[in-house]
């Protein structure tokens, strides 16, 4: 019962938000500037994202990078973004980026964007701040991105993963680029993309979906609270039906943090959803072990959620079973749904 009070309360959130997204200025990223709300006023940013910080980790270190000519332009690149509230340093984003520096060493260049100065803070002013300026985010990504491919970077090598917000801006960024650059980036992986005030956003570019890189993939753990229930890439991943994940409902309440905060007690479980894709695509990159067939339309060959995910002809929707703790994946071998 408890799961249903919180789903719905994040259900009745999303529309709420959604229904009130702008509509009115003929460019996308305008439109989305404009969107949630008009809670942000004139907090929104005009810098094209340009305090956005950029680190390059090695399996020892963790150096900020301050021109794209620092960067090694034969390795394949992997970005990571996180979402709102979250910085490079959260733990969601931390462990997908030790996992590919356990599976990769030092083969691929793993660079963390941190745009915290955009994203911080808690509650629906701060996620309308967010909002609003989430494409100025996007735009200087996709800037920082327009440069490496000039500086001799291949658009083929560069893998974008982001989460809830950072899905998003993932998502515009990849359009940015296209638009502007002339070029498409090989994938963008989406992790739970956030769902308030973009539900109603059209056309596609003021959102991540996939046409915005030459693959993408999306994993739904959330779907319906923090996260989209949207389709928004070539292959779309429910996860136990996408929903809520096993595990995520903690019973034991700690009632004075009722009294004094008792919206961050509800959505608890939410969080715990929304940042389980998080933790399953970090697992997926050290263990192929998230198999499924069970897609619409019907997959003749299995299919792999995560980092070993591979582009099929058209769009997929599939269901993937997980346990309920760690190690969730189900082994190759496992149960195909």
């Amino acid at each position: 019962m408890a799961t249903l009070y919180i789903l719905s309360f994040s259900t009745l959130l999303v529309a709420v938000c959604s229904k009130m997204c702008g509509r009115t200025s003929v460019e996308c990223l305008d439109r989305v500037r404009n969107g949630l709300l008009a809670l942000a006023q004139n907090n929104c940013t005009n810098d094209d994202g340009i305090l956005t910080q950029y680190w390059w980790h090695s399996t020892t270190s963790a150096v900020q990078i301050n021109s794209v000519t620092e960067i090694d332009t034969v390795k394949p690149i992997i970005f990571l973004l996180h979402g709102w509230g979250g910085s490079k340093d959260v733990d969601y984003i931390q462990v997908i980026r030790d996992a590919y520096l356990k599976r990769y060493q030092s083969s691929r260049t793993i660079i963390t964007l941190d745009f915290g100065m955009y994203v911080t803070g808690s509650g629906i002013l701060s996620y309308a701040n967010a909002y609003c300026n989430a494409p100025a985010v996007a735009i200087g990504f996709g800037n920082f991105i327009c440069s490496l491919v000039a500086n001799g970077v291949s658009p083929k090598n560069i893998h974008v993963v982001g989460h809830s917000l950072g899905a998003q801006i993932s998502g515009m960024a990849g359009a940015y680029v296209q638009k502007n650059c002339k070029f498409s980036v090989a994938r963008i992986t989406g992790l739970d993309p956030a769902s308030i005030g973009y539900l109603c956003i059209n056309p596609n570019e003021c959102r991540l979906d996939e046409t915005d890189a030459d693959f993408v993939d999306v994993i739904h753990t959330n779907a319906g609270g923090y996260g989209t229930t949207l389709n928004s890439g070539d292959d779309d991943f429910y996860v136990n039906n996408g929903i809520a994940q096993p595990n995520c409902l903690d019973l034991n309440i700690d009632f004075t943090q009722v009294s004094s905060d008792p919206l961050s007690v509800v959505l608890k479980p939410v969080s715990c959803s929304h940042q389980r894709s998080c933790y399953l695509f970090a697992e997926s990159i050290l263990a192929n072990s998230f198999p499924t067939r069970s897609c619409f339309p019907l997959a003749s060959n299995v299919l792999y959620m995560g980092e070993y995910c591979k582009p099929e002809l058209g769009t997929r929707m599939c269901r993937v079973s997980t346990s309920a703790q760690s190690p969730y994946g189900l082994g190759p071998n496992g149960p195909l749904n």
